[in-house]
């Protein structure tokens, strides 16, 4: 899925967050997807962090794919990193026709 939105998504996207109270906003460009949250930061996101959290996009039920917890601790022990997962999340949301 990493390689198929480096492909096909070529301008900068703006989507909501799970909650739907933020947008964020997704460069990808030169192999690399580039997430903008809040304040101005920035993250890197690579292909292996995109897949765990995929991964555990795929593995919950359907009613709590959208939910900001899932994507950390408690419900994910073993979360990459509990900031950003959400946010990756919600741009597997917003592609899911693509899983």
């Amino acid at each position: 899925m990493y390689q198929q939105l480096l492909q096909h998504v070529a301008q900068p996207l703006t989507i909501p967050t799970l909650g739907e109270r933020r947008e964020i906003t997704f460069e990808f460009s030169d192999g690399q997807i580039l997430l903008f949250y809040s304040y101005g930061n920035s993250f890197l996101i690579n292909e292996e962090f995109f897949n765990l959290v995929r991964d555990q996009y795929i593995n919950l039920d359907d009613n709590v794919r959208d939910m900001a917890s899932s994507y950390s601790q408690p419900k994910w022990e073993n979360c990459p990193n509990r900031v950003i997962a959400p946010y990756v999340a919600a741009l597997i949301h917003h592609f899911r026709n693509l899983l």
